[in-house]
């Protein structure tokens, strides 16, 4: 074999090699060049001007112009970051009340970085805006949305430093007391505030959300978890006096004397507060209870309805009334917690498939 023969085998083998070891940098090369695009970010006067009188229609058709391009790869995030909130500015200006744009853009901005600052300055837009009305009137037209001031909470929350958290637990409680923001916000706060030695501020977000609405039932769905809430509180504050005492307290003013020092002055100074605290409860020592009658009389009544359509629906799938409690529960995968009231059970009438409280000397609730 002649020696040019011999040489082809191995010129094809350096070629293969360099065009290896180019492939890799000139791909990344091209994902750059790519990722690079020169996008020009959304300006807020330019849509104003563009849109005329269909502004809410220029902020929708921009909207489906920039959801697609939030997830796509950028080179460089912070032009990533200025390009999202300046869409989210436009956004918002040209149609305030739309609060799922300036929401998904404070969403990636957080994917960019975890405690970004145009999240806040994004989302506080977004609370803040505002309309013209007729005759000049200014209107805040997200007053009353929950959305902005939870998330911004919930990002200082999770995210932010030890120093950030009063500001985070302020802005979850603007959140928690707009009138639709559900109850489960309202909850986390007060689990929150009693960590840290304020248990009554979630009692005090449900009667402030009861008296906010115009709606009956919610105004008595409100005061009923509002009972819920202080019933709890006085009763823990009872288990620990009784460690303290050796007894279970006598009176209310046992109780509340062994609460936290923050709940104590706010109720010595506030004696509206100290009134609807206590008012309707009652201090039971035998039953190692503090007690809300009127509470106690509706869980009492919901469990009865409960009890009803549980033995219809058994009655439904065996063809025959139920005989005891216990069937009820195996057959409908159901559990009805004791009664209310310590020191009493369950009994059950087979003939009217309903419960009533009975004395019970045994309710292991009654011992320490």
């Amino acid at each position: 074999m002649s020696a040019a023969a011999r040489a082809v085998p191995l010129l094809l083998l350096a070629g293969w090699a360099a065009q290896a070891a180019l492939a890799r940098p000139l791909t990344r090369g091209i994902e750059v060049r790519a990722a690079r695009q020169l996008r020009a970010p959304p300006s807020s006067l330019a849509l104003r001007l563009a849109a005329g009188g269909v502004r809410e229609a220029a902020a929708d058709a921009l909207w489906l112009t920039v959801l697609p391009r939030l997830g796509l790869p950028w080179a460089e995030p912070a032009r990533k970051a200025a390009w999202i909130e300046a869409a989210a500015e436009a956004m918002i200006d040209a149609n305030p009340r739309a609060l799922l744009p300036a929401q998904y853009c404070a969403g990636f901005l957080e994917r960019i970085e975890k405690r970004h600052p145009g999240i806040e300055r994004v989302l506080v837009r977004a609370m803040e805006a505002r309309r013209l009305r007729p005759f000049g009137r200014m209107e805040a037209v997200n007053a009353d949305a929950w959305e902005p001031p939870h998330d911004l909470g919930m990002n200082l929350f999770v995210y932010g430093s030890p120093g950030e958290r009063p500001r985070a637990l302020e802005w979850i409680r603007i959140a928690a007391e707009k009138p639709l923001c559900p109850t489960l916000v309202i909850d986390f706060f007060g689990s929150l505030r009693a960590r840290e030695g304020r248990p009554l501020d979630g009692w005090e977000l449900l009667r402030l959300r009861a008296a906010g609405t115009d709606n009956p039932e919610w105004r008595d769905y409100f005061l009923h978890e509002a009972d819920r809430a202080r019933g709890a509180v006085l009763q823990g504050w009872a288990l620990e006096a009784e460690e303290a005492l050796g007894r279970f307290p006598e009176t209310l003013n046992e109780v509340l004397a062994h609460g936290p020092e923050a709940e104590r002055a706010a109720l010595r100074a506030d004696r509206d507060r100290y009134a609807a605290l206590t008012e309707g409860a009652v201090v039971r020592p035998g039953g190692r209870q503090v007690e809300i009658p009127a509470f106690s009389d509706r869980l009492v009544g919901e469990a009865r309805e409960r009890v009803r359509l549980l033995a219809r629906e058994f009655e439904a799938k065996r063809g025959r009334p139920p005989l005891t409690l216990a069937e009820i529960e195996e057959e409908c995968g159901a559990r009805i917690g004791p009664p209310p009231r310590h020191g009493t059970k369950w009994a059950f009438d087979a003939a009217a498939g309903e419960v009533r409280a009975i004395d019970d000397p045994a309710d292991p609730r009654l011992s320490r």
